[in-house]
C-alpha cells in the first residue's frame, strides 16, 4: 500500500469554519453588527432579512487593504515579522421593488447578488530559537519506524524514506530502527521556522426578501463561499557549534495549496416593534465544502562526509475531501436614538467541534481501500473533537451622523475555536472606526478594524510512546491585523 501523508487536520476545520464578516466599509466601521440594522449588502451574509431595510437598488465595490504584524518567542529569542496584500471585500448589486398591489401589507421586494469577504488568510510569521531537547530530524525517523512496522519496508512516497534518501537518518541493524543524525544530545540546534500564508474566503451571496408593513422583514441566502488558501512553509535547522558529528544542516520545504467551493444557506428575520428598536435573528445551515489539496514536499541535507548538498522531493500529492463547518445562529438588537443614529449589537453562537472531515470518497476508496480510510477519518475527526469547542461571538457598533457626515465605531470578540486556550488564546478582539458620506445618489466610506489576539503553534509534534510522551516545542507570542476599506457606491 503506497504511503500517504493525510494534511487535513482539526486546524484547517478551524481555519475554514471562522468566519469575521468584513464586507462593506461602513459594515467594518461600526464592528460587524449588522444582524437588526440591515440596509448594507454585509448583513445578507449574517441575516439574510436586512435585504428588508433598503429602499432603493444600489451598487457598491469595496477595495481593501490588509496588513499586519506578529512576534513570536521560540526558545527564548523573539521574532518579529510584518506582512501586507490588497484585497477585493465587496462587490455587491441590489435591486429594490415596490409590489404591483398597493393594497398588500408588503412594501418591498428586494434581490441581491455579491461578493462579501468573510474570512482572510494573509499572515507571514517566523521564529526561530535554539534547541538543546529535541530535533526536527527525528520526525523522519519517527515516520520510517512507523513504516517498518507496518509495511516492513519505507514507503518510496513516505517522510521517512525523504528523510534516508537525504542521509539524515540512518539504519541501525542491531536495534532494527531508523535514529536521526542531528542528535541533540552532542550540541544545540539552531532551528528556523518561516511560513507565509494567502487567501481568503469570499462568498457569492444571492439573496430574495422582502418587507412587510413596515413592521417584519424576511430573508433567505444562498452563500456559495470560494475558498483559496495557500500555506509555504521552510523549517531549517543547523548544528549550533559544530560538536554533532555527521550532520550540518537540514532544510524541509513544503507548500500547500487548497482551494475549493462550498454550499450554505441562511435564513433571517427582522422585526421592528417600534421606529426605536429591532430585533433580529437568522440562522445558518453548515457550508458543505468540497476541497482539493495540492502538496509538494523537498527536504535539502547537509551532512559531513561524502553526503553534503543532498536535495530530495516527493512526487506531488493531490487528494480530495469535504469539510463541513458548524451551524452557527445570531440574535440581534438595535436601539435608535431618533435623528442621531443607532447602538446595534450582535450575539453569536458556532459550535467548531460538530465540524467534520470526509474522506471515503469513491475516488479515494478506489485507489487506497475504503477500509483504510475509513480509519483515517475516525481518527481526523476523533481529533477534531478533542481539541475543537463551542465559542460565542459577540459585536456591538455605534453610528451617528453629522448632516451627511456619518460617524462610526465598534468593537468585537470572537470565542478560541480551540480548547488549548494556553497555546491558542482565548479568543479574538477586533476594534473598529470608520467614516461616511452620503449623498443623494452616491456615497463613500471608509473602515477601519484592528484585530488583536495571543497566537502559538506547536513546531513539531514527535509522538513517543510510554513515559517519554509527546515531545512538542512550541512559538507563542501576540498578532495585530489591520484591515482598511473603502466602499464607493451609487443608489437608484
Amino acid at each position: 500500500m503506497p504511503a500517504l501523508s493525510f494534511g487535513q487536520t482539526y486546524d484547517d476545520a478551524a481555519r475554514f469554519g471562522m468566519l469575521i464578516p468584513q464586507g462593506t466599509a461602513r459594515s467594518i466601521g461600526f464592528g460587524s453588527a449588522l444582524g437588526s440594522v440591515g440596509g448594507d449588502f454585509s448583513s445578507l451574509s449574517v441575516n439574510p432579512a436586512g435585504i428588508g431595510i433598503y429602499r432603493k437598488s444600489e451598487f457598491s465595490f469595496s477595495p481593501s487593504f490588509h496588513f499586519g504584524s506578529d512576534e513570536l518567542s521560540y526558545f527564548g529569542t523573539k521574532t518579529d515579522q510584518t506582512s501586507s496584500a490588497f484585497n477585493i471585500s465587496n462587490l455587491s448589486l441590489v435591486s429594490v421593488a415596490a409590489p404591483r398591489n398597493r393594497t398588500s401589507g408588503w412594501r418591498s421586494y428586494g434581490f441581491g447578488i455579491g461578493l462579501n469577504r468573510v474570512a482572510d488568510f494573509n499572515r507571514s510569521y517566523s521564529y526561530r530559537g535554539r534547541n538543546d531537547s529535541s530535533a526536527f530530524s527525528e520526525t523522519f525517523a519517527l515516520d520510517a519506524n512507523q513504516q517498518l512496522s507496518t509495511y516492513g519496508n519505507l514507503g518510496d512516497q513516505s517522510l521517512g524514506n525523504l528523510g534516508y534518501q537525504s542521509y539524515l537518518i540512518d539504519y541501525d541493524s542491531l536495534s532494527n530502527s531508523y535514529y536521526p543524525l542531528a542528535d541533540y544530545r552532542f550540541g544545540p540546534l539552531n532551528q528556523l521556522k518561516s511560513v507565509r500564508e494567502r487567501g481568503g474566503i469570499n462568498e457569492l451571496v444571492l439573496n430574495a426578501g422582502g418587507n412587510y408593513d413596515e413592521k417584519i422583514m424576511v430573508g433567505a441566502t444562498l452563500g456559495i463561499p470560494i475558498l483559496r488558501y495557500r500555506r509555504e512553509m521552510t523549517f531549517q535547522e543547523t548544528d549550533a557549534t559544530g560538536a554533532i558529528p555527521d550532520f550540518q544542516e537540514a532544510r524541509f520545504q513544503q507548500t500547500l495549496t487548497t482551494n475549493g467551493v462550498g454550499v450554505n444557506a441562511k435564513f433571517g428575520v427582522i422585526v421592528k416593534p417600534s421606529n426605536l428598536f429591532r430585533f433580529g435573528a437568522a440562522i445558518h445551515t453548515p457550508t458543505w465544502y468540497s476541497l482539493r489539496d495540492r502538496e509538494d514536499i523537498s527536504l535539502f541535507g547537509n551532512t559531513e562526509g561524502s553526503h553534503q548538498n543532498v536535495n530530495v522531493s516527493l512526487d506531488t500529492r493531490e487528494f480530495n475531501y469535504t469539510i463541513r463547518t458548524p451551524w452557527r445562529a445570531v440574535v440581534s438588537a438595535t436601539v435608535f436614538g431618533g435623528t442621531w443614529g443607532f447602538l446595534s449589537a450582535d450575539y453569536e453562537y458556532v459550535d467548531y467541534a460538530s465540524s467534520k472531515i470526509v474522506y471515503n470518497t469513491q475516488e479515494n476508496q478506489d485507489v487506497y481501500g475504503s477500509g483504510y480510510f475509513n480509519v483515517q477519518q475516525q481518527l481526523a475527526n476523533d481529533s477534531l473533537k478533542a481539541n475543537l469547542q463551542g465559542a460565542s461571538n459577540f459585536r456591538i457598533g455605534i453610528e451617528t451622523h453629522l448632516d451627511k457626515l456619518f460617524i462610526r465605531a465598534g468593537l468585537g470578540f470572537y470565542g478560541a475555536a480551540y480548547k488549548n486556550t494556553a497555546l491558542f488564546g482565548n479568543g479574538i478582539t477586533t476594534l473598529n472606526a470608520g467614516l461616511g458620506y452620503r449623498g443623494a445618489k452616491g456615497f463613500i466610506d471608509v473602515g477601519f478594524m484592528q484585530s488583536t489576539y495571543k497566537t502559538g503553534e506547536y513546531a513539531y509534534q514527535l509522538p513517543y510512546g510510554g513515559a517519554t510522551g509527546t515531545i512538542a516545542p512550541t512559538a507563542t507570542g501576540n498578532a495585530q491585523r489591520n484591515n482598511l476599506v473603502v466602499t464607493i457606491g451609487t443608489k437608484f
